[in-house]
């Protein structure tokens, strides 16, 4: 089967799936109806910190503390990471 042909059979075969009900259309996304999944989880940030202050007042951030980062000299580098599943 040529790629051309392939093409129109998987059409044909994803048209024919929504008119009978099989799949739902929303724009250009196709849904199989009766099959929902999970939302994923939100992202959270992680913070490491490479290098320890140098004022000897100064505590460490805890949970639920607004914080001011600004880099000196070289970009501040903040990492997102996903939740493992």
């Amino acid at each position: 089967m040529e790629k051309e042909e392939a093409t129109a059979a998987v059409a044909e075969g994803v048209k024919e799936a929504v008119l009978g009900g099989e799949l739902v259309q929303l724009k250009q996304s196709f849904f199989i109806k009766g099959v929902t999944f999970p939302k994923p989880a939100d992202i959270t940030l992680g913070v490491e910190e490479l290098k320890p202050a140098t004022d000897a007042n100064s505590r460490p951030a805890a949970a639920g503390d607004v914080v001011d980062v600004r880099p000196r000299r070289r970009a501040a580098v903040l990492a997102l990471t996903r939740p493992q599943l």
